[in-house]
């Protein structure tokens, strides 16, 4: 996951994996983070960057990466004229207060492993609840230098990303395959009849 910028605030990537703990529970790791940094005078180049990305990402043996809404149609160009895919998943105020509520609480029940990163455990630290007339709002501090915390969308957005994934999915012996294949034709076949089972159904 990407959180992109050109101009003072940092270009954050976080990449994330799944441990697994015992027979049916997996930890969300987060394996690297790097970030690229701009100035008004000297803003970051995408090209050069996406570039740089596609190699951390190789090293992952990953060709993909997510990004916010950001310049996403111009991001995603560039990276299909270099050979890497850039998905676009727009980030909404009800969406980043989830995916905060959920890093927070993963993190309480030490459920994601987070790197000895300083500016990482800052960013994160510096992230606030605020209350205002229209609900809660999530406030990313800014720093001296012009961050934004960064680091902490892309970290959400990487470990989050387990959550829209099916734990299931990440192995598919072929006779789940098949059974799965099964279960869609009986439903497809039987999509038309009575929701009431039969053995309920009245004579």
């Amino acid at each position: 996951q990407m959180d992109p910028a050109t101009r003072g605030n940092g270009w954050a990537l976080a990449i994330a994996t799944r441990r697994r703990e015992d027979s049916d529970r997996f930890k969300r790791v987060v394996a690297r983070v790097r970030e690229w940094r701009g100035t008004s005078s000297r803003p970051l180049l995408p090209d050069v960057v996406l570039e740089d990305i596609k190699q951390e990402l190789a090293a992952y043996h990953l060709d993909r990466v997510w990004s916010d809404q950001h310049h996403g149609d111009s991001l995603a160009a560039i990276g299909r004229r270099i050979g890497l895919t850039v998905m676009v998943d727009p980030m909404t105020a009800s969406k980043l207060i989830n995916d905060t509520e959920n890093l927070a609480t993963w993190i309480a029940d030490l459920e994601v492993e987070i790197p000895k990163h300083a500016q990482l455990r800052a960013d994160l630290l510096s992230i606030r609840r605020v209350l205002t007339a229209n609900g809660m709002t999530i406030r990313m501090a800014e720093t001296a230098d012009g961050r934004h915390a960064d680091y902490a969308p892309a970290v959400m957005g990487a470990v989050g990303r387990f959550l829209r994934i099916p734990v299931a999915a990440e192995v598919r012996p072929q006779w789940a395959v098949e059974q799965a294949a099964s279960l869609a034709r009986a439903q497809k076949k039987y999509a038309s009849q009575p929701a009431t089972p039969w053995w309920k159904r009245s004579a």
